[in-house]
């Protein structure tokens, strides 16, 4: 009897492997563009942090290193935990407290990369950086917030 069970699912996996894959679900392709986002808000902190240890023009001033760093690592964080919990299939049910800790480490961002640097003196060196600061900042919390829906709905 365990022989056939083993061979029927053999054939089983053998007939099923040209078959489409299932599309992922809303939540797994939040989770993606959070990790996603994060992980370029950790490429921007980066950027922050070595431009003030080498001291290239415009820099953050020493006093905030720690900081930058302490965002970067919370953004590197945040990105490995949402690769580590995007749902695969419908049935697994995604973590909703993932989007709002992910939600608070966008916010966060907004001392590095929020509307009040275009006020500095350096604001039109630093603009470019800033825009795009916002718009992954902006994209995590999209991503949260449809996560946060799709795990609502869910339940």
């Amino acid at each position: 009897m365990v022989r056939i069970d083993i061979h029927f699912h053999c054939l089983e996996r053998f007939y099923m492997r040209d078959a489409p894959p299932s599309p992922p679900s809303t939540a797994s392709t939040g989770y993606r563009w959070m990790a996603c986002s994060l992980l370029a808000l950790a490429l921007q902190d980066l950027l922050l942090f070595w431009a003030g240890l080498l001291q290239v023009q415009p820099h953050p001033p020493h006093n905030v290193l720690p900081l930058i760093g302490g965002l970067m690592t919370l953004a590197v964080w945040g990105a490995a935990a949402c690769l580590n919990a995007a749902p695969t299939s419908t049935a697994e049910r995604p973590h909703r407290w993932l989007a709002v800790a992910v939600c608070g480490v966008a916010l966060l961002h907004l001392v590095n990369f929020g509307p009040h640097k275009f006020f500095q003196p350096q604001g039109p060196l630093i603009a470019p950086m800033v825009l795009v600061g916002l718009l992954m900042i902006g994209q995590t919390l999209a991503s949260a917030l449809q996560v946060l829906r799709t795990t609502k709905a869910a339940s």
